[in-house]
């Protein structure tokens, strides 16, 4: 009875063991299939966070693209009115463009008096004199603490900052030419008149004296490219316009802003000669 009950007993502990055996096994198991499962949710997850952001991605470079095209449209239906309406417009002139679905914008196109444009050396900037009464007008030119404002090295393009050729043009065609050199330099001794300091933003201001029946002034830089300036009193009309468009669509939005001088002949022309009936050599 007793080797029985060993023998019982040894089998008993056998299959206990077995059996504890087993369930560390599978507890193991679990606990792979457990972290197999947490990296295959967070590969899972990457993935999705991934594709969610391209397509907002995709999305903000669409609707930027439609956006800056409907600004873009604003500026050059803008330029065309005013090529048709420019000589008859006064104050400015409105409108809208886009589709109202997306993007949709405004746009407005209004007068400069000042002109402000950046000439390069031997191109034209022209003053018109229509309708003005003074007797002056007051130029400015090379912004200070720009690269316009170069040393004063000597003659040539480049080595000196700008100064100016300022051509006159009455309305009887008769036709003056002034020289003046940059304020506090005369590079090479040209002969060419003084400039006075500005005092402000720029670095040469003269007073230019109108001939009699003064149509036009033609400003040409010379040795360096710079931004010009001009005023005269209440009469002087506007030099340019300053067009401005917007547009927004979804969570873009766009402006921009552009300026066009008024209409002029080209520099070529200074050099050229006209007459209305035949030229005899």
């Amino acid at each position: 009875m007793s080797s029985f009950v060993f023998v019982f007993d040894l089998m008993l502990d056998i299959w206990l063991h077995d059996m504890d055996m087993r369930r560390d096994d599978s507890g193991q198991v679990g606990l792979i299939l457990i972290v197999i499962m947490g990296a295959l949710i967070a590969l899972s997850m990457s993935v999705a966070s991934r594709t969610v952001s391209d397509l907002l991605l995709s999305r903000q470079e669409s609707e930027s693209s439609s956006v800056f095209n409907v600004a873009e449209t604003g500026v050059e239906e803008a330029l065309n009115r005013l090529r048709s309406e420019g000589d008859s417009m006064t104050g400015s002139i409105t409108g809208t463009v886009g589709d109202d679905v997306f993007a949709s914008g405004e746009y407005e196109a209004s007068e400069s008096y000042g002109l402000g444009f950046f000439i390069e050396e031997g191109e034209v900037i022209e003053v018109d004199l229509d309708g003005y009464t003074g007797t002056d007008i007051d130029l400015f030119w090379t912004l200070k603490n720009d690269d316009e404002n170069v040393a004063c090295v000597g003659e040539g393009s480049g080595n000196a900052p700008a100064g100016v050729e300022v051509i006159q043009v009455a309305s009887d065609y008769t036709i003056s030419h002034d020289y003046y050199n940059p304020y506090n330099c005369n590079p090479g001794g040209n002969n060419f008149d003084g400039s006075a300091g500005d005092g402000g933003n720029f670095r040469s201001r003269i007073v230019v004296s109108l001939i009699p029946s003064a149509s036009i002034i033609r400003v040409r830089p010379i040795y360096s490219g710079t931004t010009i300036e001009v005023s005269g009193d209440s009469s002087l009309s506007s030099q340019s316009f300053v067009v401005r468009s917007y547009a927004e669509g979804g969570d873009a939005r766009n402006d921009i802003e552009v300026k066009r001088s008024n209409l002029k002949a080209d520099g070529i022309f200074d050099y050229a000669l006209f007459s209305s009936i035949s030229i005899v050599k």
